[in-house]
Parts: structure tokens; sequence; C-alpha cells
């Protein structure tokens, strides 16, 4: 679901109204940035690459300018090989 979201540039899901008795799931099905999904599809195109459930999440939250996770750290260099991203300093951003 996390990556279904992601990749289609949407909300993730929020189970913040959850508690120990009951899941309350809230799915926004708003395209938030057309944009990163004009860059998903020419990114594959282009470089012909195959990007993992993690990877499709990591982009999101660099595209979000949110901070990474270790788990999202650790795709960094394989995503910089594909020419997904790139580093700038010390910051990474979705290759131009």
């Amino acid at each position: 679901m996390f990556q279904l979201c992601a990749r289609e540039s949407k909300q993730p899901p929020d189970y913040s109204r959850s508690d120990d008795y009951e899941v309350f799931l809230t799915l926004n099905g708003k395209v938030k940035d057309p944009r990163f999904l004009t860059f998903l599809e020419k990114i594959s195109r282009e470089h012909q690459v195959s990007f993992e459930s993690t990877d499709f999440i990591t982009l999101d939250l660099i595209n979000r300018e949110e901070k990474l996770p270790q788990w999202a750290r650790d795709r960094l260099p394989a995503l910089l090989k594909s020419g997904a991203v790139e580093r700038i300093g010390r910051k990474y951003m979705l290759s131009r």
C-alpha cells in the first residue's frame, strides 16, 4: 500500500486515528505531484531501471524533502547509480 501510494504520488496511508481496539485507515486518492509521476516514468524509460518497493518510498521521501530513515538511506547508493538521485553536498535530490 505504501509503495503504491508513493508510485502514484499520493499521500501515504494514515493510521493516526487508530487505537488499541480499532484500526482507522485514511487513504487520499489525490495525486499531489504530477511531476513526480512524470519523473518516475522518464527515469524508468531512459535508464531502463526497475525500482524495488523501498525505492519508490525513498524517492517519495526525497521528493517531499523528509528525513530518510536508515532503510531508505541504505537504498541511496543504488538510486545514485541508477541516475534517479543526485547528491549535492550532504543533501539528496531527484535527478534533473
